[in-house]
Parts: C-alpha cells; structure tokens; sequence
C-alpha cells in the first residue's frame, strides 16, 4: 500500500541529466524546465533540497497559518480606488471556492498566472454550465478569452524559440 503524502507538501523532483534553471531571490525561487517556468513566494513555506543518486529533490511544506499572500491581497483591496469592481470579484471568487472540488482548485492554483488561475477555474465545465444558465454570453466570452490567450502563449513560446520574429 502507498503511503499518503501530506496536502500542505508540495515535491520537485528532477533527474540531474535534465537542463533545470533554479534560481532564489530574497523571499521568491523560480525553476525553469523543459520551457516551462514558474515562480513560487516563499514566504509561508519551510524548504528542504537533497539530492538522491541523480536526482534533486526540492520539497516545500506549507507552514500552519500561511497567511501572507491573502495578508498582502487584503491590503491591496483596502487601497483600491475601485472597491466595487473588487467587492464583486471576491465574491464571485468566494463562490468559486465554494463550487469547485479540491482538484480543480488546485488545477487552478498550478497556473502560471493570477489571469490563468481564475480562468482555469471559470472554464470547468461546472461553473461554465452555471454561468452560462445565468448569462447566454457567458460561454461563448469564456472560449474567446481562451482562444485568445493560446494564441497569446504561441506567440510567446515562438518568439522565446526564435528571437526577432515576434510578428510572424
């Protein structure tokens, strides 16, 4: 029988052979592989590396009250000139929390971006009935920003293999 990881542990792992960029600045590490980037804050996580035989390991532990990311974007939402826009936001956002399944939230959370993460969670196909039942555009606004934002991620992968043809 496997033995379960805990939820609040988050594992990298990486054959040494392979070309991986890591990189820690202050309180943000940034790994890159195979073309694909991320950055993690690390402010609310305890981190571990080890190699073992010709693997690295790099584990991340979610510290008991992480609280800085919603600290930081509870301030922000204090300073906004448009707090309207952002009650509305938060509570549709609120509602997602609420609706989505634990794997589709993390999905979501696996995103490269803030954009991409609300995305990924309003095009399941659950939220996507839902607003589509509550506004008939809905669905179709959804696969246009979708398509749009390939398009947009081609274009940037083209232009990362191939500098100086951005246009093409």
């Amino acid at each position: 029988m496997r033995r379960r990881r805990p939820e609040n542990l988050l594992i990298l792992r990486s054959n040494l052979d392979r070309h991986i960029q890591l990189s820690v600045q202050e309180n943000e590490m940034s790994c890159e592989l195979a073309g694909r980037r991320f950055h993690l804050l690390l402010n609310d996580f305890d981190v571990s590396t080890k190699f073992v035989k010709k693997s690295f390991i790099c584990e991340f532990k979610i510290r008991r009250f992480a609280q800085g990311p919603l600290k930081e974007s509870l301030n922000a939402v204090q300073k906004t000139k448009n707090p309207i826009f952002v009650s509305r936001g938060i509570n549709a956002v609120v509602e997602l929390d609420q609706g989505l399944s634990k794997e589709r939230i993390e999905e979501a959370n696996a995103a490269s971006t803030d954009y991409m993460v609300l995305l990924r969670a309003l095009t399941e196909s659950s939220v996507a009935t839902q607003l589509a039942s509550k506004d008939p555009l809905a669905a179709a606004r959804l696969r246009g920003v979708q398509k749009t934002t390939k398009h947009a991620q081609r274009v940037r992968r083209r232009a990362q293999r191939c500098p100086g043809r951005e246009n093409s």
